[in-house]
């Protein structure tokens, strides 16, 4: 009876302690995915912060309006398209009467011939990635002026110039600069005589109607 009663407390002992030890086990992790819930929560929020985050320059160099014959010109946008036209003709001028920038053009048309005429396509690559940045650069300084910044505003603007590029030309400047203006003013024009809500609708049908006719567009080769 005495070894049946000490083997008894034995045995008991031993499930007391392997109960225990499931108990911790499941409270550290259930502490766990606690704290991993909570980050990622905390990082949704932050993410959804983030996406919301809109801002804007209150203060600029550029403001008001000038009234001209009862018209309202918005001295920003103004200031904005002359720098963007501008900007336009530099680049054209840089790649139609630059060494460099005819490589450009010479690597776009046609990469194996560039080659062979001795033009380092990696470094034209490179070059040309370093004036597209600059480019946005720009672009991105002169919207500020007067245009709501927040973290994915790139996404407004990059279907539109896609469509742009594309309308105009692959490797044509001049066509995206003429595509560029032709886009503007179809989306104002569509937004003023129908509605708002459809001058982007307006826009890529034009798009669409202009590559299915003519896909190369309007000034590419």
């Amino acid at each position: 009876m005495a070894v049946k009663s000490h083997w008894q407390r034995a045995t008991q002992g031993n499930t007391d302690e392997h109960l225990g030890e499931q108990r911790r086990r499941s409270d550290t992790t259930t502490r766990h995915l606690t704290t991993r819930h909570g980050q990622r929560r905390s990082h949704s929020q932050s993410g959804l912060a983030a996406i919301a985050n809109f801002r804007s320059i209150e203060h600029t160099l550029l403001s008001g309006t000038w009234d001209i014959s009862g018209l309202k010109l918005s001295i920003p946008k103004f200031v904005t398209s002359i720098g963007s036209v501008l900007t336009s003709f530099g680049v054209f001028w840089f790649l139609r009467h630059t060494r460099t920038g005819k490589a450009i053009l010479a690597v776009e048309m046609d990469r194996e011939a560039a080659v062979i005429m001795g033009i380092n396509t990696e470094r034209i690559n490179s070059l040309s990635f370093g004036i597209g940045s600059a480019l946005v650069g720009v672009a991105g300084a002169l919207l500020a002026t007067h245009y709501y910044i927040y973290p994915f505003v790139g996404g407004t603007f990059g279907l539109i110039c896609f469509c742009i590029v594309a309308l105009g030309g692959f490797g044509s400047v001049e066509g995206a600069f003429i595509a560029g203006i032709l886009v503007g003013v179809v989306q104002t024009l569509g937004g003023y005589i129908f509605d708002p809500a459809y001058k982007l609708a307006i826009v890529f049908a034009m798009y669409l109607i202009t590559v299915w006719i003519r896909p190369q567009g309007l000034r590419g080769w």
